[in-house]
This record gives structure tokens, sequence and C-alpha cells, in this order.
């Protein structure tokens, strides 16, 4: 279990999330060594600047845009926070893409590739929450409160943190837990008006990406969306792994439970349970899902994938593009399991709980 989910660090000009994959395509050409990364990326981003330009104009929320630069400061940011949140990884001198960044490789996206498509939503909520869920929710408390405009948000922003820091604090039995909170808190207690932007500005951007918060210009707004993750998030401080893998698909149909509805009728499909479906309807999906797995997360020699990228990519598309509610990890794993154990199976199925992954095999 992670005690506290909170990024190391943020950076003010790190404001579109979109970027993030951009980070991910620009590897997958091949530009896995820093240096070559980071221009590959300033110039790939100036060939989509009309995109950033109509989305920002559209949400009123300008900035985070990756500029040439000499020192290549706001691309250095951009790759350091992707990092954080495990898009990338460092392996020796290189930069390798993480089973979350193909995942979201694989994902649809809208024309408008900063305008994020309700399939990446749902990845990058999990991502952000898996990783700073401590700061993400007082944040979204402050707006709920009534501060809308940025100079009251910042100002509040501090003290909410550190409440709901305590109130974490007065629920954990464990002493390291305590005393990281006690640290953590004082490190909070310090920070000053420059590192205040660099910790809120970024994230009401990251809100309005994901469809939780709006902005005219002058004051923010919680949107349907971001008031249903607060109140169904707010008293949740501790969380393990198996909570993001199961129970996190069911809060998304929540959630984005609007946007998946016009995602639905555009598709001329009803919303189903998994539990309701007949044993013949789950085999088919299932055995579609494998397909399109193997397509599109294996190398045809090795016959064999991610399985974390495989679950997370099966329980986003059958949610948004099935129409099912309930699927999850457990629900395919369970499936992977009783094909795994069949004779002379099709598929071999492995899972590490120390790894936090496992892949998937064909057999034949």
């Amino acid at each position: 279990m992670s005690d506290l989910r909170i990024l190391r660090d943020s950076y003010a000009e790190v404001k579109r999330l979109a970027f993030f994959r951009e980070i991910v395509e620009t590897c997958k050409e091949g530009h896995i060594y820093f240096f070559d990364l980071i221009t590959s990326l300033e110039e790939r981003v100036q060939r989509v600047k009309t995109f950033w330009q109509g989305y920002v104009r559209e949400v009123k929320d300008d900035g985070g845009f990756i500029q040439f630069s000499r020192k290549h400061k706001v691309a250095i940011n951009y790759l350091k926070i992707a990092h954080l949140l495990e898009w990338v990884k460092v392996y020796v001198t290189r930069l390798i893409i993480t089973v979350y960044g193909d995942t979201l490789h694989q994902l649809p996206r809208e024309e408008n590739i900063f305008r994020l498509s309700i399939h990446e939503k749902c990845l990058f909520l999990k991502r952000l929450l898996m990783t700073d869920l401590d700061c993400m929710i007082p944040l979204l408390g402050v707006i709920k409160n009534g501060h809308q405009d940025y100079g009251s948000i910042k100002e509040q922003y501090k003290d909410n943190l550190i409440t709901f820091l305590y109130d974490k604090k007065e629920k954990s039995s464990s002493v390291y837990t305590r005393k990281k909170i006690d640290e953590v808190v004082t490190k909070v207690r310090s920070w000053k008006d420059r590192v205040l932007d660099h910790r809120v500005s970024p994230r009401l951007s990251w809100y309005i990406d994901l469809g939780l918060l709006e902005y005219d210009g002058e004051k923010y707004e919680l949107l349907r969306t971001g008031e249903l993750l607060f109140d169904e998030m707010r008293s949740l401080y501790f969380l393990d792994d198996g909570w993001f893998h199961n129970d996190f698909f069911n809060l998304l149909s929540k959630v984005y439970e609007e946007n998946l509805g016009k995602r639905w009728a555009e598709l001329g499909i009803k919303s189903r349970q998994w539990q309701e479906l007949v044993h013949e309807d789950r085999t088919s999906i299932f055995m579609n899902l494998l397909e399109e797995g193997f397509s599109k997360f294996s190398e045809e020699t090795l016959k064999r994938m991610s399985a974390t990228s495989f679950l997370d990519y099966g329980c986003i598309s059958t949610l948004v593009d099935r129409g099912i509610k309930g699927c999850t990890f457990k629900t395919l794993e369970g499936l992977l399991e009783d094909m795994s154990t069949k004779p002379r199976p099709l598929i071999y199925y492995y899972w590490s709980e120390y790894r936090g992954n496992g892949y998937i095999r064909k057999e034949i």
C-alpha cells in the first residue's frame, strides 16, 4: 500500500496533459536518448501548435506550450513529470516507454490532440490519482468550498492540504506514515508564493483537460464530474493498488456518466452490467479483447504482452466502447486464469504482486 500519493515535483508551465502523450509518441519514433528526445519533442510539437492555440482559446486557459529554447527548460520539465507519472522511465542511458505509456499510445484520440478523448481521460485520471491523490483532492476541495479565483485558491490551498494530511495522520496506525506526514506538512508550511504557483497552476489545468473543471478567464468552477470525483474520494485516505485495479473502474462510470452516455448514444448502444451478460457474451467480448491486445501490445516474435497494458486497455475499452460497466482487473484476470488452467491452454497468464505487473503469452 502506498501511504502517501504526492508528486515529488511539479512545474507551473507543465499544464497540458496531451504533451505527455507526445513524449510517448516521440519515444515510439526512436528518439530515446535524452537530448535527442528533448529536441525532437520541441520540433514535433511545433507541428501541432495550431491545435494547441485552438484548444487554449476554447478552455480559456493559456500557457504550457513547449517552445524552442536554448536551455530546453519547459521540455525538460515535462519530461521530468512524465517520468514521475511513469509514462516513461530511464534505463541506463535511454528513456523507454512503460506499460502505462504503451496503453496511452494505443488509446483513441480526438482530431484536436489537446482535447483528450474519454479513453485518455480515464487513463490520465488513474495515473494522476495513483501518484498525486493527496494533492489532487484537497485542491478540488478548495474550489468546492467556493474559492473560485486563482489568488483565493492559491491562498487557501496550503491550509486545505495540511488539514487533509492531518486527517490522514489521525486515521493511520503506522508510526512510519505518521512521521512521514509530519515531514511533508513541515515542507508544505515552508512553501512560498512561487512554490505554490508550481503546485496549484498545473493541477488546475490538468483538471480542465480531464473535464473536471471549467474556467471563464477569471473564475474556476467544478463541473459535475469534478464534484462527483471529490465526493467519492474525499474520505478515501488509504488506497492500495488493488483499489485502482478494480474499484477505480466503477468510479469512472460514475464520474464520467454524462460523457459516457453521449459516447454510447453516438455508438447506438445501451449500458449494461458485466454481471448481467450471459456466458457466451462475456466469452466473446473477452476473446475480442485478447485479439486486440495481442495486436497492439505484443511483438509478433514474442507472442507475449504486458498484463497491465492489456488489463487497463481492456477495462477502459469495455466501458467506453461497449457500454459495459463493472469490468475490472479482477474480472479479466478471472477469465485469464480460467483459460490458463484448461487442458492444452491457448494462453499462459502470470502476475507478480511484487512487480505490479505480469504477462500474457500465447501458447500456440
